[in-house]
C-alpha cells in the first residue's frame, strides 16, 4: 500500500513528512500568505497556505517627511477552534523584523520565533494577524489575517519558524523642503513578490 494511500490527509507539496511514531507523522512546511481568501471556522481571512498565490496584493503601511524612519513588521499566532474562538500562541508581537531609512528598494527581510508545542483539534486552524508601524516596536496596527485550513492535526510541534517579509522602501525627493519622503509597503502574494513562513511544523 502506497504512503499516500495510509494517509490521505496529508498535503501535496510544500512540506516534509516525519514518521514520529505511533502511527503519527510529523510534517514541516513552508506557509505563504497568499493573495486569495477563504472562511475557515467562520473566520474569513486570507489563506495561509503550501503553495503561493498569482496575484500581487500591496498593503500601505506609512509615510515619512525627513528624518530616519523605520518601519516594523510582525505577527501574531492564534489557533481557531471550530467555533470561531481564537486562543493565542504567541506572547503578543513576535518575529519583529525592520527596515529603515535609505534608497528606494523592494527586499525581503526576516526574523525567527519558536513556536511551543500546542495541543490542537482536528478542526483547528492556525491564523496569524500582521503588524507593521513607522517607528513603533513591536508594531500595534493591525494589517491584514491570514488563516490556514483545518490542519486535521493533533499538535503544533515546537520549531523555530522563520518569517519572511516582502517589503517595499520609497524615497522620493521634495525639492519644496529640501526633505526625503519615504513610504513603506509590504507586499505578499506571488513568488517573485512572496511574503512566508518556514518550518510550520505539526503532527498528524
Amino acid at each position: 500500500m502506497s504512503f499516500q494511500r495510509l494517509f490521505p490527509s496529508l498535503p501535496v507539496g510544500g512540506g516534509h513528512f516525519f514518521p514520529s511514531g505511533r502511527g503519527l507523522v510529523t510534517v514541516s512546511e513552508t506557509r505563504y500568505m497568499r493573495s486569495d481568501t477563504h472562511t475557515v471556522n467562520t473566520i474569513t481571512g486570507y489563506k495561509l497556505d503550501t503553495a503561493e498565490s498569482a496575484s500581487l496584493l500591496e498593503i500601505s503601511i506609512g509615510s515619512q517627511t525627513g528624518g530616519t524612519p523605520t518601519c516594523y513588521y510582525g505577527i501574531k499566532v492564534y489557533k481557531a477552534a471550530l467555533d470561531g474562538t481564537k486562543t493565542p500562541i504567541s506572547d503578543g508581537v513576535v518575529a519583529i523584523a525592520s527596515l529603515s531609512a535609505g534608497a528606494s528598494a523592494t527586499v525581503t527581510i526576516s526574523a525567527s520565533w519558536t513556536c511551543p508545542q500546542t495541543g490542537l483539534n482536528a478542526t483547528d486552524a492556525v491564523l496569524i494577524e500582521l503588524y507593521a508601524d513607522l517607528n513603533v516596536s513591536p508594531p500595534t496596527t493591525l494589517r491584514r489575517t491570514w488563516i490556514t485550513e483545518q490542519l486535521g492535526a493533533a499538535q503544533l510541534n515546537s520549531a523555530t519558524w522563520t518569517v519572511y517579509y516582502r517589503v517595499k522602501r520609497t524615497r522620493t525627493y521634495d525639492e519644496v523642503t529640501g526633505l526625503y519622503i519615504y513610504t513603506f509597503t509590504f507586499r505578499h502574494g506571488i513568488s517573485t513578490d512572496s511574503s512566508y513562513i518556514t518550518n510550520f511544523t505539526r503532527t498528524i
